[in-house]
């Protein structure tokens, strides 16, 4: 698969983000007036897009945990 995106206008940035089934693409441009280095803005996002991922499993398995204990306290209480 392969993503692009042409920008129009004014615009000195764009992102673009791309999420199919188990694939994402995310595509960086921008003036070299702005920016002359997008490999690192592509890494600083590719770090937050991990941690953004982390927290979202944890608060998952925190979810789970408690739903798990719940279960079981309604259980206790009907025997």
């Amino acid at each position: 698969m392969i993503s692009s995106m042409i920008s129009t206008g004014r615009s000195g940035i764009a992102i673009a983000m791309l999420s199919h089934c188990n694939n994402f693409r995310m595509s960086f441009q921008a003036d070299s007036s702005i920016n002359e280095e997008p490999e690192k803005v592509i890494q600083q996002l590719e770090l937050a897009i991990e941690k953004l991922l982390e927290l979202g499993k944890s608060r998952l398995e925190e979810e789970n945990a408690g739903t798990r204990q719940r279960s079981t306290s309604l259980n206790e209480m009907s025997k």
